[in-house]
């Protein structure tokens, strides 16, 4: 996808998809590094915890271009290094836990223990 269609997507997502800090730190980095603009001083957020992955699972759903952007994601922050580095293992166990949008169960206590050894490691 060309980034002439890749921007409305995104902007599309940002006007009516289930944002939170962390998804929209995601949309906006996309953003910014697709029209080239620098990422200038501006609050970084990352997935804290699974409802705030949820919401950035949703995002890569809505548009998985995502998946291409997250090297320039990566070098937001560690948090965000370390996330995109186990991405996979934490989709994984999420998906596994609790379903897409947690259509299984509304609690992810595993998923949650993993997103922390994760971030722990990346301090």
């Amino acid at each position: 996808m060309d980034n002439t269609t890749l921007l409305p997507k995104i902007m599309a997502w940002l006007a009516t998809g289930d944002r939170g800090l962390s998804s929209e730190t995601m949309a906006l980095t996309m953003a910014l590094a697709i029209v080239g603009t620098p990422l200038g001083a501006r609050r970084i957020d990352y997935p804290h915890d699974p409802a705030d992955f949820n919401r950035c699972l949703k995002f890569v759903a809505a548009v998985p271009e995502a998946r291409q952007h997250f090297y320039t994601i990566a070098k937001l922050s560690k948090e965000w290094a370390a996330i995109i580095q186990h991405w996979d293992r934490i989709e994984a166990q999420f998906l596994d836990e609790v379903g897409y949008d947690w259509c299984r169960r509304r609690e992810a206590p595993k998923t949650y223990a993993l997103m922390r050894k994760v971030l722990d490691g990346a301090a």
